[in-house]
């Protein structure tokens, strides 16, 4: 019996082609899955840099940075929504849509603030990139290496400057010799011996007054028993009563006279004797300070030889030669071999007025042991220790003898115009400081400071030293503290390291979109933009960015303090250089240590030429100021600098971190954007945010079924596929 297979094929196919369409199906999902996770994805980036588009125009146009310009996260997911359903394909036939996107919660969670000192580096770097090297350029690098080669010269000048000071003490101690050797010379040895005779002498006549008035008493007493005896007689007896008792009188008041008398010569003798001991005493300690003293400048010149022979090869030809001559100079001024002499002598007299004063101090106890028993046997003990004592007095040597080594001036003629001017020059920088704090100041206000992203002020400088060019002070002076200073700075140019070219593009970009001082003196000075036409709180935003002081005036003052010291150091070095100048300084400085002695020659010779330094430094400033240049170094009138170059020496150094010089521009950009704000809004705090991490899900529909394998994938609920991202924008 035949049977039909039409049917069974009829089933064969169909639960093939069953398998097959489920396979295609599975497929088609999968990709489908697939590509809606990756374009998801991709709406979502560029959805996210699509917010970044909303920038804040005003901080790109002024100050070249990027931050939200509305950094609402509420407006920020409503502009996302958006963005992200017009960067989806979306059919007009809900039923015939592919993927139908549906975007989730968004989370958006704001990161780098432009007030973290990081984030604007990072951005400053990246503007900087190319624009930086542009206007460095060459010349900069060059002044830059003028400056850095001056170190080893401030540090050979530092040494000598030391040395200079510890003979200026070792000439104090000199003249403080002499005149302690003066004291001793002027004890009259005569009439400290004639004091001790009229001990002896004032003993006899208290002894005589004494005598007298004990025979005196007795006839009173007499008379007044024969008045009481004899009456009849009592107008004769009163009488001599009455004479008696005015000579007993007089007797006392000449006893008076010669005790107080008496009293004195002793005090005089045992004062002459005190102070004559102390004053010798005091040349000897003199003496072992010299010595010491001596011992310092010794090693201090050891020293600066040492420092000076490794570093002859850096330094000018013409600075060597006047080095080298004041080095002989140095030389001569250990203290010589006489003072042992000297101290000799005063170590008998100490030893003289010992003996001297124990033997007076036996003869006044004698002389008041006489005096209060009338015995005239002790008398002659009186007048024994008297001429004992006399005789260990006039072995005194009251002709000691000092000469303080005298100033010798070097050979060479000498400009005479040039004087000394170092009072009218010290004031006249003091005067020109002070400048600053004439007129009207901007002052931050107190509870702005701690909103700022500097947290406060931080003042680098004080100006509170004195401007002064002393040969007696034991501290250090303005020239001291200048080269100290001055060499840090230079240290610092040296050290920057691999840190150099981030330095070198922030203070470019620093000075390229920041005010001041002498960009008021010119209109063609511009950066990127017009910097004068921008409003700001602060005139001198650079200043500011140095110094971080609340008043706009006093961070001006810094600028000019720095300016003027940086200068007062290289002119101080220039004039090292010059023959004439040196000779006629030597030849001031010499007259000046007359009176002196040879050791502040040398101090007083460098405080004159300080002083010139200073009145070369006063007429550059006033130039700098004006917005002109000036040599970097006065003999070398091809390499000039001006303002704006002496502010990126000082943005250079390290006197300040990076860190906070970066907070203080945001301290500027802050405060000069409160002033677009309305009048009577109160300091508010920009977020200047330029990033954001961005968390969202989204989904798209079932298309032919919902496959088991792909629920703990995707999070498979409500009839829908659903996807997780999360992306970080910013720019």
């Amino acid at each position: 019996m035949l049977q039909r297979e039409e049917g069974a094929i009829t089933v064969f196919f169909s639960i093939t082609i069953l398998v097959f369409i489920i396979f295609a199906a599975v497929v088609v999902e999968g990709c489908r899955i697939s590509i809606a996770e990756l374009q998801g994805h991709r709406a979502l980036e560029v959805s996210g840099e699509a917010l970044l588009a909303g920038y804040n125009s005003i901080l790109k146009k002024d100050y070249g940075l990027y931050a939200l310009a509305n950094p609402n996260t509420d407006s920020m997911k409503a502009k996302l929504e958006n963005y992200f359903y017009n960067n989806t394909v979306e059919e007009e036939e809900e039923f015939w849509s592919l993927y139908d996107y549906s975007l989730g919660d968004v989370e958006l969670l704001l990161r780098n603030s432009l007030n973290e000192a990081s984030v604007v580096k990072l951005q400053i770097l990246q503007l900087m990139k190319y624009r930086g090297i542009q206007a460095i350029g060459e010349t900069f690098l060059d002044k830059l290496q003028v400056l850095a080669s001056s170190g080893k010269t401030l540090d050979i000048f530092e040494k000598k400057l030391k040395l200079e000071r510890e003979l200026q003490q070792l000439s104090q101690l000199q003249q403080e010799l002499r005149q302690a050797v003066e004291f001793v010379r002027g004890l009259d040895v005569g009439l400290l011996e004639s004091n001790i005779r009229h001990i002896t002498n004032a003993t006899a006549e208290i002894l005589s007054t004494g005598s007298e008035i004990r025979l005196t008493e007795q006839e009173m007493q007499r008379i007044r028993e024969a008045l009481g005896s004899t009456p009849g007689s009592g107008e004769e007896l009163n009488n001599a009563l009455y004479n008696c008792s005015l000579k007993l009188k007089q007797l006392n008041n000449s006893l008076i006279a010669a005790k107080e008398n008496f009293k004195n010569k002793n005090e005089e003798a045992v004062y002459a004797i005190k102070v004559q001991g102390e004053n010798n005493l005091n040349i000897i300690e003199l003496i072992e300070k010299i010595k010491l003293q001596s011992s310092v400048v010794g090693d201090g010149l050891s020293v600066y030889k040492r420092e000076y022979q490794m570093n002859k090869e850096q330094l000018q030809q013409e600075l060597l030669e006047g080095l080298d001559k004041e080095l002989d100079y140095y030389q001569r001024l250990i203290e010589p071999e006489e003072l042992r002499v000297l101290q000799i002598e005063a170590q008998k007299n100490v030893e003289l007025l010992g003996a001297a004063k124990n033997q007076l101090e036996l003869l006044i106890s004698k002389a008041l042991d006489c005096i209060n028993s009338l015995s005239y046997d002790l008398l002659r003990e009186v007048a024994a220790l008297a001429n004992s004592c006399s005789s260990i007095i006039s072995g005194y040597n009251n002709a000691l003898a000092y000469k303080i080594p005298q100033a010798l001036a070097l050979e060479g003629e000498s400009n005479k115009e040039l004087q000394d001017n170092r009072s009218s020059n010290s004031e006249e920088a003091k005067s020109r400081l002070q400048e600053a704090a004439e007129g009207e100041d901007v002052i931050i206000a107190e509870d702005i400071l701690g909103l700022l992203p500097s947290r406060g002020i931080e003042v680098v400088n004080s100006n509170k030293e004195e401007i002064e060019f002393e040969e007696g002070k034991k501290e250090e002076g303005y020239t001291e503290k200048g080269l100290g200073e001055i060499g840090n700075i230079l240290d610092s140019l040296n050290n920057v390291g691999l840190g150099l070219r981030d330095r070198l593009f922030i203070n470019e970009y620093i000075l390229g979109y920041f005010k001041h001082y002498t960009i008021h003196q010119s209109t063609n000075e511009k950066g990127p933009h017009n910097i004068i036409s921008r409003r700001s709180l602060f005139d001198y935003e650079i200043e500011y960015i140095l110094y971080g002081n609340p008043s706009q005036l006093k961070n001006i003052s810094e600028t000019k303090r720095d300016i003027l010291l940086t200068r007062f150091v290289l002119n101080l070095i220039y004039i090292y250089t010059q023959p004439q100048m040196l000779n006629r300084a030597t030849v001031i400085a010499t007259a000046l240590a007359a009176p002196l002695s040879a050791a502040a020659m040398p101090i007083i010779k460098t405080m004159i030429l300080a002083g010139w330094a200073m009145g070369y430094s006063l007429e550059e400033l006033d130039k700098l100021l004006k917005g002109e240049e000036i040599p970097l170094v006065r003999n070398k009138e091809s390499i000039k600098a001006d303002y704006r170059d002496y502010l990126r020496f000082f943005l250079l150094s390290n006197n300040t971190t990076l860190d906070k010089r970066l907070n203080r521009v945001m301290d500027i950009i802050q405060l000069n954007f409160n002033m677009l704000s309305p009048a009577d809004t109160e300091f508010v705090q920009w977020g200047f945010y330029t990033g954001f991490d961005l968390q969202s899900e989204y989904s798209i529909k079932y298309l032919f079924m919902q496959l088991p394998f792909m629920q703990s994938e995707l999070g498979v609920s409500g009839g829908r596929y659903r996807f997780k991202k999360t992306i970080r924008n910013s720019y």
